[in-house]
């Protein structure tokens, strides 16, 4: 049986990659709604994070509550993984073109 926390990560996780990749071409739909996505996101995986920390799980299994932690933390990192990737490209365009002025 798959724990729902792990079913919560995925969800965040398709969802800021679905509006990075997918939302980003309509028009209708932009920064403002990928911000807000994310936000949400975040705060989910937060709220869970807390939970398992300081909740049952924390007192019961040591183990199990600082493996889902630490999936609950590499979930939040993916999803603003891909506006690191954009800041990172555009800190590198940035230093080549001031390389070549």
């Amino acid at each position: 049986m798959v724990p729902p926390a792990l079913i919560a990560i995925a969800l965040a996780v398709a969802a800021s990659f679905w509006v990075t990749f997918v939302d980003r071409v309509d028009p209708e739909r932009g920064r403002r709604t990928e911000r807000l996505v994310r936000a949400a996101a975040t705060l989910v995986l937060g709220v869970l994070l807390l939970t398992i920390i300081s909740g049952p799980y924390a007192a019961e299994r040591d183990a199990y509550a600082l493996i889902l932690g630490l999936l609950l933390l590499l979930g939040i990192g993916l999803i603003f993984a891909p506006v690191l990737l954009r800041l990172w490209r555009e800190l590198g365009a940035e230093r080549t073109r001031r390389i070549r002025e």
